[in-house]
This record gives C-alpha cells, structure tokens and sequence, in this order.
C-alpha cells in the first residue's frame, strides 16, 4: 500500500492524483478509521493521566509482549537477550544498550522483513545516516501519535497546510501533495525576491496549519513581515530541529497562532508531545515506546538530571529496538515510580547545524540529506565546511573497489541539486581523516566557520 503512494504522487498525472485519493481514501490526514485511531489513543492517554497504574500496566504488557516477539523472530535479539527470561519495567535495565552503530552492523539480522514494510534511512544531521526498515503498521500509528500533537492547537480532519521541509522540488517554487493534503514550498528557493509569488499560491491552496523546521519557518514569517504580509493559521507545529523562545515568537506574530513542537526520530522507537500548556516540557506517550534517560554509566536519570535518550519501540514489528541510544539528550521533568513522564531541555541529534550558501543564508542539514542507495557504499558521510559556500564530502568506503567513483560522482549530484548556491566538493578517505568527538561519534556535520550565528542573526 504504502509503495502505491509512492507510484501515485512520482508518476500519475497531476489531474489525476485527487480524484484517485478521494475514490481509495488514500489521504491518512483525511482518513476517518485513523482519527477514530486517534480519539482511541486520547482516550488512553487521558487514563494514564488519571491514573499513573494504568500506565504502568500498560508498559509492563507492551514490554512482555515484545520480549516474546523478538525472541521469536529475530535471531540478533535472541541471542542478545538470551540471559534475560522476561521484560518488565525493572528487569529491562540489565539489557545493555545498543546504539546506531550496532544497528547498521546487525541490521539484517535485527530486521523482520516478513513483516510488511519498506526501506527508509535516518537523516543525519548528528550523526551518519543509517538504513532502517519499518513496518507499514508503524508508518500509520507513527501518524496517529502526530495527528494527536496536531490536535493540541487546532489541527482537524481534513485541514490544508503549509508544509517547509527538505522535499526536493528542483526548479518548482511550490508543490501541491494531495495525498498529504499540503502545498509544499521549496525551501531552497523561497526568497524575498518571490515572496509574493510564494504567498499567492499559499492564498490560492488556503491552508489552516503549518508544520516544517523552525529555521524556515522562521525565515518565512521574516520575509512576510518586511513585506507587510500576514498569513493567519491556526497553528505551526515544529520539526526535526531545536529552536529558541525568540525564534517560537517570531513565528507566532507572523502567523498570529500558537506553535507547538515533537519529539521524535526516524527510527520509530519513542515519542514525546511538548505541551501547550508548558512550552519547552514533553510529555512522554509510552503508546509508542518506552524512553529512559540514561546517565553514562547506563544508569537511569532522576528528576533534573540529564541524560541520553534511550528508547524501546512498540510500533514497529519490522524493525524492533530495544534499550536503544538515540544520540539524543534531555532532562528528566518528571518521575513516576522510575518512569519518565516528562521531559525538557532535548538536545537533538540534529542539533543546529547548518550550511552556509555564499549569500550567507543557513541551511539546516536536515533538509540536504540524502537518501540514494548509493551512499550505503559508503561507511561514514561527513561534511566539511571552512567558508561560506564552499562544502567538502567526505566519504569513507567500507572496501575500496573500481566503481568508487561513480558512486562518488552520484553522491555529489544528489548533494548539488539540493544545494543550488554551494560549491560541493567530494573527498574519498579513510576514517582517520574525519573528525570524531569526544564521545567517540562521528558529526554528519563538521563546521569551521566562526561565529556563524552573526551571519543571519535576524533568523535566530
């Protein structure tokens, strides 16, 4: 089903694609049985807000019935696991961690491809993109748990929205996704210079939200206001990026609504709601996953103390993952018997990296990812920039062979078309020549050029 999408939005004519949707109900923001979904998974949640017991039943259940799963059918966790007779809430604590490392060198044997499903990759603004493979079923449970974040300030069944994210749209300035019921905007070319062009079709598409990263969202709401235009939403939800207060603001003037964020991942294991009502503070939806807080030592956080997200997933039976280190960090907000409720203060793998064009405007890593097959030729992808305008990929290969540098040559084109204003420069290397953290990760990343929040200061 979710390969039909796909053939529908890149190869159906245009004229066709809505009647299409509408006739196989293909729009999941538009779905009926989903938002029944989503009243379902409110009515939940308000009963473990009532009453905390009822939660931790509830992970306790999910715990013992993916312990069974995975035992069962994958040979990675039942080895792994092997010394461990059950999950609960306790006894998941002597599973050691694993971490995305461990998940591109076990992949094949952590990955259930009887279960329905498709291939996908992370991201990779953090750290290097990693294969994943998730079931169809996550792909909609993944969209209940966000329709319900939506909903928080004002997103209904069927509502248009504007959407600001890294979609590649070549020379298009805008793009209507039916299935999706979006118009997209390019963000590689959205300008002051086609502002107008930019609002004329958000006028004619009409839509009521908003949702994208913060840093073009809050480069739009810039633009209209130098340009003395005003586009009233109901709300903006915030993606894949961290953001200030100021920045949140800065949106919400433009827009005259409320902005609201999520925690999540593209891995799928773990989901958390900021909460409209104390902004910066997440509540944690322990339907999705279970997400601990560990300090270095693996040892769980306590109320106000940080540490890295760690999360074991209960949406998705292609790619099951437990006590898994996200490379994500937060502070513990809220405890309820060892459970973290709430969290704050995330620091996201994507962190706020960006590019630097050679006008000096910021582009966020996570809109120049890439996602061709190509790049798993290669064992890390690190970026390098020393002037604005100017990147180096460097590409470590996991064995050196002939075809190299064709694959390196199809690396840099998918690196060009997303980055129009960019010299893109491709590097092969070994791993000694990358930079590797203290912590021993390897940044997607790696930027020499100083004081870079100077260089858009009226964006940050």
């Amino acid at each position: 089903m979710l390969g039909l999408y796909k053939i529908i939005y890149d190869i159906v004519p245009a004229s066709l694609i809505l009647p299409i949707i509408k006739i196989f109900n293909f729009n999941p923001y538009a779905n009926q049985k989903i938002w029944k979904r989503v009243e379902k998974l409110s009515s939940l949640l308000n009963s473990f807000q009532n009453n905390p017991e009822n939660m931790v039943q509830y992970l306790n259940n999910q715990l013992r019935i993916l312990y069974s799963f995975t035992i069962d059918n994958s040979s990675f966790w039942s080895n792994y696991l092997k010394n461990i007779n059950s999950f609960n809430i306790d006894s998941l604590q002597y599973c050691n961690p694993i971490n995305s490392g461990m998940l591109r060198r076990e992949f094949k044997n952590i990955t259930n491809l009887k279960i329905p499903g498709y291939m996908t990759s992370t991201g990779g603004s953090g750290r290097n993109p990693s294969k994943l493979y998730l079931s169809d079923e996550s792909y909609y449970l993944d969209i209940i748990h966000i329709l319900w974040n939506w909903q928080q300030i004002g997103y209904k069944c069927g509502d248009k929205k504007v959407t600001l994210r890294g979609v590649n749209l070549k020379d298009k300035l805008t793009k209507i996704n039916p299935i999706y019921n979006e118009l997209l905007i390019n963000i590689f070319l959205m300008e002051k210079s086609n502002i107008h062009s930019v609002y004329q079709k958000i006028k004619e598409f009409e839509p009521v939200f908003g949702h994208g990263y913060p840093s073009m969202f809050v480069k739009l709401a810039v633009i209209l206001q130098e340009s003395n235009i005003r586009i009233p939403l109901k709300g903006v939800s915030f993606a894949s990026e961290s953001f200030t207060d100021y920045q949140r603001k800065i949106v919400q003037d433009a827009f005259n609504c409320d902005v609201l964020s999520f925690y999540g991942h593209s891995e799928r294991c773990g989901f958390a709601s900021e909460k409209s009502n104390q902004k910066g503070t997440y509540l944690i939806l322990p339907t999705y996953g279970f997400i601990e807080i560990l300090k270095s030592n693996n040892e769980r956080a306590k109320e106000g103390e940080s540490g890295e997200i760690t999360c074991t997933g209960f949406i998705n039976k292609g790619m099951p993952l437990i006590r898994y280190r996200t490379g994500d960090y937060a502070t513990v907000s809220k405890l309820y018997k060892g459970i973290v409720i709430e969290m704050k203060n995330i620091i996201g793998r994507w962190g706020k990296d960006f590019v630097i064009d050679k006008d000096g405007n910021m582009i966020p890593t996570t809109a120049i990812n890439i996602h061709s097959k190509v790049q798993y030729k290669f064992e890390y992808i690190q970026i390098w920039q020393k002037k604005p305008g100017i990147i180096t990929v460097k590409l470590v290969p996991w064995e050196f062979e002939p075809s190299l540098n064709n694959y390196a040559k199809q690396i840099k084109k998918d690196f060009q078309e997303k980055l129009k204003n960019v010299e893109v420069m491709i590097e092969i290397c070994t791993k000694d020549e990358l930079y590797i953290s203290q912590r021993v990760k390897v940044p997607y990343l790696v930027s020499e050029i100083s004081q870079v929040e100077t260089i858009r200061k009226d964006l940050l």
